[in-house]
């Protein structure tokens, strides 16, 4: 028990210098915490990071199945997984630290796995509230809102190498990522909004109308989030990205 407590103290502070208030939003910050609870019994099984992404990834598989069924005892079962993604989605991270095995390939599926659970839980959250509700505008809103999502990833991502690249070419110093950077409040804000209004949709499934307005909420701060990313790096990519960019191929014809 002892070398328990001390492992979540060691994991406490290495993790809480690159996840607090100042950088993440609170729901964030409060998923990495309860994530010490959870990354001990990874690291005394010995299970690589790797493992723990691909773990995570079947969670997420089964969130999504069970709520497109369109059950309500199946839906609140999903979104108990869609919490537990949530946390473990710190662990592997967490124990790729303690054992100093960080790897971009680590980076790459984590963030992959992410991508695919976003768009999809909203898909699936979408079609539960058409079969719910009967309701072609929530279905329509939702799809959009996880066609964006993926959208939304792709803009973030793009944007960050075309500025490593265009640091590398043009010798400049351009900030890869902005999102936290610029505005970082009002995308913390958002984040917390959809886990807040996600955590208390089994809570409010006996009041319809309350029911009905959690799920276009999800829904509409989704779309905003990626339409504010959207504009800020069109805006920034205008600003910091308007440099020569030569062929790929220059250099291997230069030689």
């Amino acid at each position: 028990m002892n070398n328990y407590l001390k492992l979540i103290n060691k994991l406490s502070r290495r993790n809480n210098k690159l996840y607090n208030l100042k950088t993440e939003s609170i729901s964030q910050v409060i998923f990495c915490r309860i994530s010490y609870l959870i990354t001990p019994i990874f690291i005394y099984l010995k299970i690589s990071p790797n493992i723990i992404t691909f773990l995570n990834f079947i969670i997420s598989i089964f969130s999504v199945i069970l709520i497109f069924l369109g059950d309500v005892t199946f839906f609140n079962y999903g979104i108990f997984l869609y919490f537990l993604y949530r946390t473990i989605d710190f662990c592997d991270g967490g124990v790729a630290r303690h054992k100093n095995i960080s790897t971009f390939y680590g980076r790459f599926i984590d963030a992959v796995a992410d991508i695919f659970f976003n768009s999809f839980i909203l898909f699936s959250l979408s079609f539960f509230a058409y079969e719910y509700f009967d309701s072609k505008i929530l279905l329509i809103i939702g799809i959009i809102a996880s066609i964006l999502t993926s959208y939304d990833s792709f803009i973030y991502d793009k944007y960050s190498s075309l500025a490593r690249w265009s640091n590398s070419q043009n010798k400049k110093k351009i900030l890869p990522y902005i999102k936290k950077t610029f505005l970082p409040k009002i995308s913390f804000m958002y984040n917390d909004i959809i886990t807040v209004t996600i955590l208390l949709l089994p809570f409010l499934i006996l009041s319809s109308e309350l029911f009905y307005f959690a799920f276009f909420l999800v829904f509409i701060v989704f779309i905003l989030s990626a339409i504010q990313t959207f504009f800020i790096h069109i805006y920034f990519g205008y600003t910091y990205l308007n440099l020569n960019a030569s062929d790929k191929n220059s250099k291997k014809k230069a030689k």
